[in-house]
């Protein structure tokens, strides 16, 4: 009696179950090797401004970040096709620093003497700005906190994390005045 009543939920589970599971990893992966459409905008220019003080002086950073598509290529994992796109800033600018120092007392771990941190604006990507459904919402523009130390002789580690106005202003004495940017387009992939 116990066998049969195995076989039989074998049975029903082999019906009931294992189609569906087979229609998902065909769906998952035709997606995969199925090209996303291109965007119908390929190019978007979007300003931002960041105003802040530190030490007693006041900063104005403006500038545009320029988004334009590129093409359609696999991904690095070599199963799946995605959309490439370039950005960079309009004056030329590659990075924009807020303040870089040397041997800091680590604020996401305060026992650890960093050989290097840096605050800068990441100014976001052209996946958000374009609108594209494959991108991160993590790649919008934020100011970013790194640090980088020795986690034992010939390896280096490198901590980002975003920093709020807040521990801005408390760990290091930088007070954000006015921070604006643009925000993405509604684009549509055809």
């Amino acid at each position: 009696m116990q066998k049969s009543a195995k076989r039989l939920i074998a049975k029903i589970a082999g019906i009931f179950v294992l189609p569906p599971l087979l229609i998902i990893g065909l769906v998952i992966w035709a997606g995969n090797i199925l090209d996303p459409s291109p965007p119908t905008i390929k190019h978007g220019e979007f300003p931002f401004e960041l105003k802040y003080e530190m030490n007693g002086k006041k900063y104005d950073v403006s500038d545009t970040v320029v988004c334009d598509f590129s093409n359609i290529s696999t991904d690095a994992g070599g199963f799946g096709r995605i959309r490439r796109w370039n950005e960079h800033l309009k004056s030329g600018t590659r990075r924009i620093t807020i303040l870089s120092d040397n041997n800091i007392r680590s604020i996401i771990k305060p026992d650890r003497i960093d050989t290097e941190i840096e605050i800068y604006y990441n100014y976001g990507s052209a996946t958000y700005f374009m609108g594209d459904p494959d991108g991160s919402v993590s790649e919008k523009p934020q100011i970013e906190y790194i640090e980088t130390y020795s986690e034992r002789p010939n390896v280096i580690v490198t901590d980002a994390t975003p920093l709020s106005a807040e521990q801005l202003q408390t760990n290091f004495g930088i007070k954000i005045i006015n921070y604006s940017d643009s925000p993405p387009i509604k684009n549509t992939f055809k």
